[in-house]
């Protein structure tokens, strides 16, 4: 998804981001998920976050390290998050609930 966002003008570094500073971008999450990830041990993938600190994917594990109270690994795409969620739907697979 990285790749397919740098092709189309949105560039990204890596940092470790403290959980409470992070917004949401969806509304439900699953409960199950979320200690299936705080439960995970050894290395975890980098969540997606915006420029405007919004978890674009990744919100489980967000929601995992933040009860935990542990900075996470997160990909920062330097765009908006309105910017980088349209460019995310125009990726093929890619799909929105209803």
């Amino acid at each position: 998804m990285v790749q397919f966002l740098r092709s189309r003008g949105i560039e990204s570094r890596q940092e470790d981001v403290e959980p409470s500073t992070l917004k949401p971008s969806q509304a439900e999450y699953s409960p199950d998920k979320v200690d299936t990830a705080r439960n995970i041990t050894g290395g975890t993938r980098a969540i997606l976050i915006s420029k405007d600190s919004h978890v674009l994917d990744g919100h489980h594990q967000w929601l995992a390290a933040q009860a935990k109270g542990e900075p996470i690994r997160a990909i920062r795409l330097l765009a908006p998050a309105t910017r980088a969620l349209m460019m995310m739907h125009r990726m093929p697979g890619s799909t929105v609930a209803s």
